[in-house]
């Protein structure tokens, strides 16, 4: 099992099938187009055009956006191209494939927390949990510390990790005052004993 920046590859080795999963966030899309002799799965669609013979335009996908786009599908507005779905999982074997949606935040909504505190610790341990895994496949980071809540908390999380990496913290500085947050970005980083980089868009 081996993830990518998007998606995870998974590899059977009794039965020889490739899954494929998408990132449940969907913050990057995975195409997916069946070549003459392989499949190809991309973040863009340029690299598919190399493998896919014949660019037909799905019309009726078209006519269906313009209608109403708000109902995002796997249909690309290419015949032969489709996208896979964040939380969706798509296994190939032996000349053949089929799909699963593997994560969907349905039952979180019909199963809601009812006490506050409860909640919290949930999203914490979740949080650390992540952080603690993420973190320990690489020994160093670079982090964006604007100097906001979310990467100061992200920051603390960093810190605190058992193999907690070498971090090194960037802080862009921008030219009007009311968007300056060196001064928290500053104390984020003395508070961990973090390096800081401060770097002007300028």
């Amino acid at each position: 099992h081996d993830w990518g920046a998007y998606v995870a590859l998974r590899v059977d080795p009794a039965s020889g099938a490739v899954s494929v999963l998408r990132d449940c966030s969907g913050r990057i899309p995975a195409y997916w187009a069946r070549g003459t002799s392989f499949d190809v799965i991309s973040s863009r669609l340029e690299p598919l055009a190399d493998h896919v013979e014949d660019w037909e335009i799905d019309w009726e996908y078209l006519a269906h956006l313009l209608f109403d786009e708000s109902q995002p599908g796997m249909r690309t507005g290419f015949a032969r191209v489709r996208e896979i779905l964040p939380g969706e999982e798509i296994t190939f074997h032996a000349g053949k494939f089929s799909h699963r949606i593997v994560w969907t935040p349905a039952p979180f909504y019909g199963d809601p927390i009812a006490e506050g505190r409860q909640a919290r610790q949930i999203f914490r341990n979740a949080a650390e949990a992540a952080v603690e895994f993420w973190s320990s496949r690489y020994p160093s980071v670079a982090l964006d510390l604007s100097g906001g809540l979310d990467s100061s908390i992200m920051l603390g999380l960093l810190r605190q990790a058992r193999l907690s990496p070498e971090i090194v913290c960037i802080n862009a500085v921008v030219g009007h005052a009311e968007s300056d947050e060196r001064s928290f970005a500053q104390d984020a980083a003395a508070l961990h004993g973090a390096k800081l980089v401060e770097l002007s868009l300028d």
